[in-house]
Order: structure tokens, then C-alpha cells, then sequence
């Protein structure tokens, strides 16, 4: 009943919903093909059935039960061309009776006519919406219009008001747009907006495969921190950016870009293009939006933290506050997250509080979980009644504060320096001719040029000693490691003699017989039971010594 392009217009607007609906109507393959195989056996006159059947058994509830094979029965009645047919058809002579419109919408006025007509016809004596009754009554519940239940509608006269003010509601969309979804589920049937379906859906694809493209140069660029903007926005100028300027070179190789850059490029306003740095930014912001989401969770399920906060001019030279959460993950891996920055009103220690505590509200942390906090040795930081870290601790006691080693290293190295006067003399001098030199181009050039000149020839020069003494090098290099190996040959052989007390009984015994069969002339065969007999003796001779020298303190300490 609803015209085409109406259609499209209501699909448009609820096409955000069209993911929930698909997902609550989404079956397992078995189950969408014993539909499609009950749907197809199901001929004009089973249809008529089916749908008496079901709005009789379920029209006193909402159908919220409704079964995959009902549901396709309903569709397919609704969308059947035979069924439109038989609707507008006189059942004797199964042809037109009467030469007028099929959509009620465009009946200004109920003629002579037309009225016999209906009055002839019985069965359609009341007029009914059938999408609305299936979609909104069943499945949504209760209607105000009568051309959504199943009392009807017989008020000829007042037939093209009526149903102008029903196209308009709120439930006749909600009806349509339900309807158009479900068709999605009904398979091997014919469908009036199939080459509408198959157009918005390649349209979606396009669109997500060039917002792909875009969204990867946007990673790219800021992942590395580098600049988007140019001079200007056009497509082909050389002062065009970092952004444009890497569509354009992945669009070299990539036709489903070029012909987007073709098309949609240099459009100008109100033309839907997503190239231009307004739309970059909002990218950017919707990024920046689901990086701090995670930040926060992950934190969240960390659950303890600390915080890390310094300040820092901008090139516009406002002054910004730099926060950071460092915590430990569920593997036990420490991690450092940056959240951003934060423009600074004033540089005391409770301006600061304020927008620490303002920006933990802001994301839903909790101070009470804080258990740390670094921040540079300064007064308004570090200060022990009005300081930062102070009045953190007056919010939670379990916030520790520790000063910034990298910081404090660095006034480490600052003042020991200059306690060394000829330290600070030479590089106060060096100081003082980098700043003579430098105030000149030409006499900075001058000393490259003696620099350069001097190095060439110091090189040329001590050529043929570095030859020289790295051949010398090398040979020794080779001689070390010859014998490197000869000692360790000999070691592995005789180290067990020196390493009786280090060795168990069954090593040494080992160690002495390989000894004995590689020089069985010189080495006597009982060289391993002697060499445990003297670790033996060895033993209990340290042993008496170690004896007598307590026994030597104890009669010291008692004459004391």
C-alpha cells in the first residue's frame, strides 16, 4: 500500500536498526532450510489457509512464538502476486470487475462504482493493512488503527484521509521496515524490492571498503605523529597534505580508490566525499573516543594504579597538563598508558587537584584505587602541605608520591658537574666558541671546512699503520685462540687432581681411569683409589684445623 519511493525513504532511516533485526531473526542452516522447503510446497490455496489459521489461533496476543515457517508463510502471502491478484479480482470470472487503482492511497473518492464493487465483494468488504496487522499487531502488540487489527476499516468515504494519516504514523513504518527485514529470511521467493536489496547492499559495501582505505591512512599518519593537513585541500596539489597525499599514492595502485578520488574528489561543500579535514577530525575524534574506552576498561579491570602528571607548553604556548596511568595487566606485565592532554587554568597545587580529580570524574576512575603518583621535584608538585601530591594524599593516603627519577638524575648530573671547576671552565669555553661560530654562517663554514680537512688527512695518514697493525692483530688473534684450545685440553684432562674437594667420589674414580688408559705407562692403574684416600685425609685434615682454630678463639675470648 505504502508507494516505492516511500519505501526507500523509511528503509533509509531505520537502516541503523537493520542489525538488531537481522540478528533476532537469524536461524541455523537447517532450520532456514526446512523453511524454505515447507514454503515451496505451499500452494496459493495453502497460503490462504495458513494465514486464516494463524491470525485466528494468534490474534488475541502478540505473536512473540511465532515459528521460522510461520513467519515465511506470512511473507510470502503478503508479497504473493497472486494473492494481490485474487484481492482486486472478482472470484467468478477471475477478472477485473472494475478498471481502478490497486492502492487504496490514491482513491480521492469512493465513485459508484467502485462502491458496488466492494459491496459485490464480501471478502474485502473491510479494508486492512496486512503488513501492519502481521507486523504491528503480532509482533508489537496493541494498535490504535483499525487498519492494523482485525476489525478493518469501512469508512469509504473517509478512505483517502484515513489512510494518508495511517502511511504517516509512527507504527505503519515501524510495520514496513519489520517487514522489509524479515524478507531477508525468506528464501527462493519472489520479492518486489530485490534489485532495491542487492543496490543498498553494494552501496554499503562501497562505502565500508573506502572507509577501510581512509581510516588505514589515518592510523598510519598518527600512529608516527605526523602532520594531515597542507596548504590546501585539493586533490593533485603538491601542498595537500600528508592525508591526501597518500590516498593519492595508494590510489596509483588501488582502482577502487582512484575511481573514488575521481569521483568524489575536489567536489567542494555539500557534497558527500569524506575527504575533507572536517571529516578527517571526526574520524580522528571517534578514534581517540574508542582508544580512551579501552585505556579505561583495561585500567578498570587492573582495578590498582598510579598516576603520572607534568606540565608542558604547546606551540601556541598554553600551558598542558600531560596524564598518565601506569598499572599491571592479568599476565603480570606492566604497562604505561598515555591519555592526553589537558589545558591548564592555573600552576598551583590545588588548580591542579581540581583538574586531576575533574578528569578522573570525567572517565569514572576512582581515587580511592590510586596507589602512586610521580611527578617532577617542583614546589607546587612536590610540596608537603600545598603540593599536589599532598593533596592527593588528603583524598587517599594509599597514593604514594615519588619524584621522577629521570628528572632527579638529571639535577644529579648538573650538580656535580659544576662542583668541578676545570669541568665547568672547559665546557664554558666550548660554550662561548659555539656561540662566536654560530652567530655566522661563513665562519661556521670555515670550521667544517679545517674539520673536514683534517680529518681526510689524519686518515690518509695513519692508512698504512692501521694496515699494519691489523695484520699483527689478526695473527695474534689466531695464535690466543690456538692455544685457548690446548689449555682447554689440558684442563679437561688434569683438573680433577686440583678439584678434589669440589668432586664426588664416583667423578674422581671416572676421571682417573680415562687417565690411566691414555697414558698407561706413566700413570700407575691404582691412581684413583689413591686420590680418594687423599681426599679423605684432606678432609679430616681442614677439618682439625678449622677444630683447633675455634678452640684457639673460644680460650682468647675466655682470658678476655
Amino acid at each position: 500500500m505504502l508507494s516505492f519511493l516511500k519505501l526507500v525513504d523509511v528503509v533509509l532511516q531505520q537502516q541503523n536498526d537493520s542489525d538488531v533485526y537481522t540478528t533476532e531473526s537469524d536461524t541455523s542452516e537447517s532450520q532456514e532450510s526446512d523453511v524454505d522447503g515447507q514454503l515451496t510446497q505451499l500452494g496459493d490455496e495453502d497460503y490462504e489457509d495458513n494465514l486464516d489459521s494463524l491470525l485466528s489461533a494468534k490474534a488475541s496476543e502478540p505473536c512473540k512464538d511465532f515459528t521460522a515457517v510461520e513467519i515465511g508463510v506470512l511473507i510470502t502471502l503478503i508479497i504473493c502476486p497472486a494473492r494481490l491478484l485474487r484481492f482486486f479480482q472478482d472470484p467468478e470470472t477471475t477478472s477485473c470487475s472494475v478498471n481502478f487503482s490497486w492502492d487504496p492511497a490514491e482513491w480521492e473518492r469512493c465513485n459508484q462504482s467502485l462502491i458496488d464493487y466492494l459491496v459485490l465483494n464480501q471478502s474485502i468488504t473491510k479494508l486492512q493493512m496486512e503488513v501492519c496487522i502481521v507486523y504491528l499487531a503480532f509482533f508489537f502488540g496493541k494498535t490504535k488503527s483499525n487498519l492494523a487489527s482485525s476489525v478493518g476499516f469501512c469508512h469509504w468515504k473517509n478512505c483517502h484521509q484515513m489512510l494518508n494519516e495511517h502511511e504517516g504514523s509512527s507504527d505503519h513504518r515501524n510495520a514496513i521496515t519489520t517487514f522489509f527485514l524479515r524478507c531477508e529470511k525468506v528464501k527462493g521467493q519472489a520479492r518486489i524490492d530485490s534489485q532495491f536489496v542487492a543496490t543498498y547492499l553494494s552501496e554499503k559495501s562501497y562505502w565500508k571498503s573506502i572507509l577501510k582505505r581512509l581510516l588505514s591512512v589515518i592510523f598510519f599518519l598518527s600512529s608516527r605523529g605526523l602532520a594531515f593537513r597542507g596548504s590546501n585541500q585539493i586533490i593533485g596539489s603538491p601542498k595537500n597534505g600528508n592525508y591526501l597525499g597518500l590516498l593519492e599514492i595508494i590510489a596509483e595502485y588501488d582502482t577502487l580508490l582512484a575511481n573514488y578520488l575521481k569521483d568524489y574528489g575536489n567536489k567542494g561543500k555539500r557534497n558527500v566525499s569524506y575527504l575533507s579535514a572536517n571529516i578527517c577530525e571526526e574520524f580522528i575524534q571517534l578514534i581517540l573516543e574508542q582508544v580512551l574506552q579501552f585505556i579505561v576498561q583495561e585500567l578498570k579491570q587492573a582495578k590498582y594504579y598510579s598516576i603520572i602528571i607534568d606540565s608542558t607548553p604547546d606551540v601556541s604556548r598554553v600551558d598542558q597538563l600531560t596524564l598518565s596511568f601506569r598499572y599491571v595487566l592479568e599476565n603480570g606485565n606492566p604497562v604505561e598508558r598515555f591519555v592526553g592532554f589537558i589545558p591548564m587554568s592555573g600552576h598551583s597545587g590545588a588548580a591542579m587537584k581540581d583538574l586531576v580529580m575533574e578528569t578522573l570524574e570525567k572517565l569514572q576512575i576512582s581515587i580511592e584505587d590510586c596507589r602512586g603518583q610521580s611527578y617532577d621535584i617542583a614546589s607546587n608538585m612536590s610540596g608537603i602541605y600545598n603540593g599536589l601530591q599532598a593533596l592527593i594524599k588528603e583524598r587517599n593516603g594509599l597514593a604514594e608520591y615519588v619524584p621522577c627519577g629521570g628528572h632527579s638524575l638529571n639535577l644529579v648530573g648538573v650538580c656535580a658537574a659544576e662542583c668541578n671547576g676545570a669541568c665547568v671552565d672547559f665546557f664554558g669555553l666550548v660554550q662561548e666558541i659555539n656561540n662566536f661560530l654560530s652567530a655566522s654562517t661563513h665562519s661556521w663554514g670555515v670550521l667544517l671546512s679545517h674539520l673536514d680537512a683534517e680529518y681526510l688527512h689524519t686518515a690518509r695518514s695513519n692508512f698504512e699503520k692501521y694496515e699494519e697493525e691489523s695484520k699483527m692483530l689478526t695473527e695474534i688473534q689466531t695464535e690466543l685462540n690456538r692455544r685457548k684450545q690446548a689449555y682447554v685440553l689440558v684442563h679437561s684432562k688434569f683438573s680433577f687432581l686440583t678439584n678434589l674437594d669440589k668432586l664426588t667420589s664416583d667423578e674422581i674414580t671416572e676421571a682417573a681411569t680415562a687417565l690411566v688408559k691414555r697414558y698407561p705407562k706413566d700413570v700407575d692403574y691404582n691412581l684413583g683409589s689413591e686420590r680418594l684416600h687423599f681426599k679423605s685425609f684432606f678432609s679430616s685434615f681442614c677439618e682439625f684445623e678449622a677444630n683447633q682454630h675455634d678452640n684457639a678463639e673460644d680460650e682468647q675470648r675466655f682470658h678476655f
